[in-house]
């Protein structure tokens, strides 16, 4: 043994087992210190099994590769490997690749923002079809009374169909349709905010999982209606659907998420993260606080944009890491921003900076609403002040926050990678009751 060394030892990888509650670089330094420990024990004759001789020598070769997991995020092993083979049975039976309410991506990553903004025109003719094989005929919508000829098809986002039709969040032009005589084999449609000329996000894509060929239909759909709705040199809309929790293990409701991804991969797209989608409901209890943060709105933009630049450092977010590689902390948070955080038509009197009692900025919480429920729209502690679980205390009055409005419920998201983040939403009373997947593709001008 190593004596008195032995209890100092314990205290230091003690206290990095409590920071490791909510950090996983702290988890990785407890392991690093313990390889140190067993090479100690190594050179000093004295094995952590003494019944083994070589025991530590073995802990010291096998722990720091548990560090390096621990430090690179702490990612699913099992998840990825399923994520690997749902993409090779997709590639390798693509006939057979791969099922409420929302809050959709406002910009192509967490939580559809409500936009304000007047209904856009709508065309006064019905399109031609555009010919496509000679049994399969691919248009767009003539107008909101195809509604029906589109529903014929399903998913949970059909109730709000109408409502977005009459609000311009949808439009006849981005709504396509695929036509076997009279049978719908294929649908899709983009979601806009109002008033904007561009489509947002395609969060509608369905097939007739009763097809031999779903998926080239799927294909033939989508590439006719994109060549059509994105200009040329574009990058298209991101792609995202909301899944069962339980869509990797439950066969019938994996097959309907595959078959939708294997579409879109079809063409260039690129699983970026799957999500996880939480929910509060005022019949849960509020989140305690621990009373050691002082909360007031921001000052103004560029303190939020100072805030959110250096929170962008060491995301978990895999939309904040692809922006902050292919632009910088800066620009991405202005990007996040302005494409998304700026537009909430809820109060910005709502927001939130956290400080300690001195006045020094710790985090920031947006409580938000859309046209479809009230959110937590983006949330983030400074690097400096992370692991000592203000997540907490940040989350508890983004609740508070909305809860004092009535709002019927709360909803929120994080990538399934981020284990700190799912764990505070459960420590909050947050319960996960959906997942959501999200594909992207290459930036145009950077493939």
């Amino acid at each position: 043994m190593l004596g008195l060394w032995e209890f100092a030892f314990v205290s230091v990888a003690t206290y990095c087992a409590c920071r490791g509650l909510e950090s996983w670089t702290f988890i990785g330094i407890a392991w690093l210190l313990h390889t140190a420990w067993d090479v100690l024990h190594h050179l000093s004759g004295d094995p952590i099994a003494p019944f083994a001789e070589h025991s530590s020598l073995g802990c010291a070769i096998c722990d720091p590769v548990i560090a390096l997991w621990c430090l690179t995020g702490g990612h699913s092993v099992t998840d990825a490997l399923r994520g690997r083979l749902s993409r090779w049975r997709g590639r390798r039976h693509p006939d057979r690749a791969p099922a409420p309410e929302k809050e959709l991506p406002a910009a192509p990553r967490r939580s559809r923002t409500g936009w304000p903004g007047a209904h856009e025109g709508r065309p006064d003719k019905e399109c031609d079809p555009i010919p496509t094989t000679p049994d399969l005929t691919v248009r767009p919508l003539s107008g909101p009374g195809e509604i029906d000829l589109f529903s014929r098809l399903s998913y949970l986002l059909d109730h709000e169909l109408a409502d977005d039709f009459a609000t311009g969040r949808r439009r006849p032009e981005r709504t396509w349709v695929a036509l076997r005589g009279d049978r719908l084999v294929a649908r899709l449609s983009w979601w806009s905010p109002p008033g904007t000329d561009a489509p947002f996000v395609l969060d509608l894509l369905d097939v007739d999982d009763t097809l031999p060929d779903a998926v080239d239909v799927g294909v033939h759909l989508l590439r006719t209606a994109t060549a059509t709705v994105v200009p040329d040199g574009v990058t298209p809309p991101e792609y995202y659907r909301f899944v069962p929790g339980d869509w990797h293990e439950d066969r019938a409701a994996g097959d309907v998420v595959r078959t939708r991804v294997a579409v879109v991969e079809r063409l260039g797209a690129r699983l970026i993260a799957e999500r996880l989608r939480f929910e509060w409901r005022p019949d849960a209890p509020l989140p305690a606080t621990s009373g050691r943060l002082a909360f007031r709105e921001p000052k103004d933009t560029e303190e939020l944009l100072s805030l959110m630049t250096s929170v962008m450092e060491g995301t978990l977010d895999a939309h904040g890491q692809a922006d902050v590689a292919r632009m910088g902390p800066r620009k991405a948070a202005e990007l996040h921003f302005e494409g998304e955080i700026a537009h909430y038509p809820s109060p910005r009197e709502w927001w939130r900076v956290a400080t300690l009692p001195d006045g020094t900025p710790v985090g920031f919480v947006f409580p938000a609403r859309n046209e479809y429920n009230a959110m937590i729209g983006y949330i983030g502690v400074v690097p400096a002040h992370r692991g000592r679980g203000h997540i907490d205390d940040l989350l508890a009055e983004g609740t508070r926050v909305l809860a004092e409005q009535g709002v019927p419920r709360i909803r929120a998201a994080t990538d399934l990678d981020n284990v700190p983040m799912a764990a505070a939403f459960t420590r909050a009373g947050y319960v996960n009751f959906e997942r959501v997947v999200n594909l992207t593709w290459e930036p145009a001008g950077t493939a």
